[in-house]
């Protein structure tokens, strides 16, 4: 995976080792993906013990995952060790089994597999927004982010502990510490307002709340479109705007009813294309 040009790698899986060999071989592979700037996110293991020679969850250089549950409890099989770094939801978890009759159906799943993926994802949106992001860079904005002392107290002390490591993932808060170097993005981060300086445009708050307004600050005077897409790309609306020079205002919800989400915001001006700028909405 290295190799071939992987930026995050997930490891859902896992097993007790003792032979040194064994050990050596294994963190080998994660040492040489480190060195190569390659992100690894391994589970914690789902025995619900204290183990310590759980591979590759002991060893160096990646981020190991535990599980909780819908209620913010450490999963009852979710291993604990001082390696934890994160916890994420693996607990009831909808996904799709074949039922080896050419068919497939929906299941919920459970286990320290399903919490690693949540982090995994998290990676990549990450390195989305700024490649040049060491792997020690992203996993200190995963760690650093994280939200501490949501389960019971006796577990989850403040600061670092072997049962929630650092907290319960927080992708919003992570990804505002990141500053957008995409192709897509302005000169500004999103802690504030996201500058679309090339037309002084600001679109605005970042992160979008409860009926979340768009702001026009224009020198422009005349039409533009505003798209709105899923986070897969895919177009859901389009809205066109008359806009005069100073501040222009509109709701998003004015539209168009927009479920809770996150989304992008397109804004065209003229109908030029190489005026587009996205936005992450977050609701």
């Amino acid at each position: 995976a290295v190799d071939n040009g992987a930026d995050v790698i997930n490891m859902s899986l896992g097993g007790y080792v003792d032979q040194q060999g064994a050990i050596y071989f294994i963190q080998e592979a994660i040492t040489y993906a480190y060195n190569n700037n390659v992100v690894v996110i391994t589970s914690s293991g789902n025995e619900g013990t204290g183990l310590t020679n759980y591979y590759p969850a002991a060893c160096d250089s990646l981020l190991t995952v535990g599980a909780i549950d819908d209620t913010a409890q450490r999963a009852s099989f979710s291993n604990y060790t001082p390696k934890i770094d994160v916890v994420a939801p693996g607990k009831t978890i909808v996904g799709i089994k074949f039922d080896d009759t050419s068919a497939y159906m929906a299941q919920e799943l459970h286990g320290t597999s399903l919490a690693t993926p949540h982090v995994a994802g998290l990676a990549s949106l990450i390195r989305g927004r700024n490649a040049e992001l060491s792997v020690t860079e992203v996993f200190e904005i995963i760690r650093s982010t994280a939200t501490d002392e949501i389960g019971p107290s006796i577990e989850d002390t403040p600061g670092h502990d072997q049962y929630f490591g650092y907290g319960l993932i927080n992708p919003t808060k992570a990804l505002l510490e990141v500053e957008d170097t995409s192709d897509d993005a302005t000169t500004s981060t999103l802690k504030n307002y996201l500058n679309i300086t090339n037309n002084n445009f600001v679109v605005a708050p970042i992160p979008f709340r409860d009926n979340p307004t768009i702001t026009y600050n224009s020198c422009y005077n005349g039409d533009i479109l505003v798209l709105v897409y899923s986070t897969s790309e895919k177009l859901l609306l389009t809205h066109r705007e008359t806009v005069e020079h100073g501040i222009n205002k509109f709701p998003l919800k004015s539209i168009d009813k927009l479920p809770i989400g996150s989304y992008y915001i397109a804004v065209k001006i003229n109908d030029t294309l190489k005026n587009v700028k996205r936005v992450v909405k977050v609701n």
